[in-house]
């Protein structure tokens, strides 16, 4: 399993340095990803708050008359 781990983990290295390459050598899609991933209070995704469920309601109607009366 500790090996396991340890490819994991210099796979994410190796994949993580390529990436900061591209990003610092001008590859623009690499720079958009990689400050929407690091820095997402400024770059990343504007997501609309969750709506919010609204409690249910009883509509009471009084002096209301029925059609036909």
């Amino acid at each position: 399993m500790d090996a396991i781990k340890k490819g994991r983990a210099e796979g994410l290295n190796k994949v993580s340095n390529a990436l900061f390459e591209k990003a610092t050598q001008g590859n623009i899609t690499a720079m958009i990803y990689y400050l929407k991933v690091r820095d997402r209070e400024n770059w990343g995704e504007n997501q609309p708050d969750p709506l919010r469920e609204i409690p249910p309601m009883q509509i009471v109607l009084t002096g209301v008359s029925t059609c036909g009366s």
